[in-house]
């Protein structure tokens, strides 16, 4: 007999992340946790959403992820793993989601499949599991920093330049003297090179640098995965974009965007864009210099997270006086 459902979704840790209110509405529709498998990817990848109450097993391996069940009565698999690869778990039914193709949110995109078997509720939010980051972190206002992108060279025009970080640093720290910069992430990421920046990249697993995320009053991050886990945590975060698109990619909570106007560069945003130039092409073809995120002013990043470090400036003091 065909029991309990399977979400099949993979990806890098934002796609994961944006898949998570699929996972949630498919544990609510099945009135029980359900399995997800991560076909493809990497073990660690798991630990991502491990322990969340709608999760029962996670695993990169098919069989880790089933466990006993012999076979489900729903699998649902998002854009970014094939029909055939999904139907390697034995199911009565398997419920594809649509491909963000047209304007539509990598999230709703993953929602389309529950959709489609039936479920008309609201949208979950996002959620990553997250542990306590195991360093004593700076007393009083963190303000925290990505530079991450995936490692290929294709996803690093997402990056923006470390020197606009630490002027970024500089602006607000005229307004916001005692504010403590913290840099989350990976060694590989660009290092900034500030006094005022601690640098904790690397620094314990990948859950407790989302438990550094979540202790962040605010968060400045380029396309990230890190830029998904801190606004699925509540962290007020804000998403610099260049050739990605908002309408797939701007986190579905907590988060501002900051970008170029809309018509500054033609080209932008390249990814998904009509024409299929492709990320980090230009409409003629040839390769752009990252213009999107070279001619991003500084400033136009800092004001946005002064004019949200103004809204909280009861509470900004009162940490202060406690310092």
């Amino acid at each position: 007999m065909a029991s309990d459902g399977m979400v099949v979704t993979g990806g890098g840790v934002g796609n994961l992340i944006q898949s998570t209110p699929l996972i949630i509405a498919a544990a609510y529709k099945h009135n029980r946790p359900v399995d997800v498998w991560l076909a493809g990817d990497a073990p660690w990848m798991a630990e991502i959403i491990r322990g969340h109450e709608s999760v029962r097993r996670v695993s990169h391996i098919l069989e880790e992820s089933m466990g006993p069940v012999k076979r489900y009565a729903d699998v649902y698999y998002t854009f970014l793993r094939k029909g055939a690869v999904a139907k390697r778990a034995p199911a009565a039914k398997y419920h594809a989601s649509w491909h963000p193709i047209y304007p539509r949110h990598e999230t709703e995109c993953a929602m389309s499949a529950i959709r489609g078997a039936g479920y008309q509720g609201v949208t979950p939010s996002t959620f990553c599991c997250a542990d306590p980051f195991p360093e004593p972190l700076p007393a009083g206002i963190l303000v925290g920093l990505s530079t991450g992108s995936k490692p290929g060279e294709m996803w690093k025009i997402k990056r923006y330049p470390p020197e606009r970080y630490s002027k970024v640093c500089d602006i607000i720290l005229k307004e916001f003297p005692s504010v403590t910069f913290v840099h989350a992430g990976l060694a590989s990421d660009c290092a900034i090179d500030h006094p005022a920046v601690v640098d904790l990249r690397e620094v314990g697993t990948l859950r407790e640098q989302f438990g550094l995320v979540a202790r962040c009053t605010a968060f400045i991050s380029n396309d990230s995965g890190l830029m998904h886990a801190s606004a699925a945590q509540g962290t007020k975060t804000f998403g610099i974009f260049g050739p990605t698109n908002l309408w797939k990619n701007l986190p579905p909570e907590n988060t501002t965007p900051v970008c170029l106007p809309w018509g500054t560069l033609d080209c932008m945003p390249c990814q998904k864009a009509s024409g299929g130039h492709g990320l980090g092409r230009r409409r003629d073809g040839s390769t752009c210099q990252h213009e999107c995120m070279q001619q991003l002013p500084p400033e136009a990043v800092a004001d946005v997270v002064i004019s949200f470090l103004q809204s909280r400036n009861d509470e900004i003091h009162d940490s202060y006086d406690g310092v």
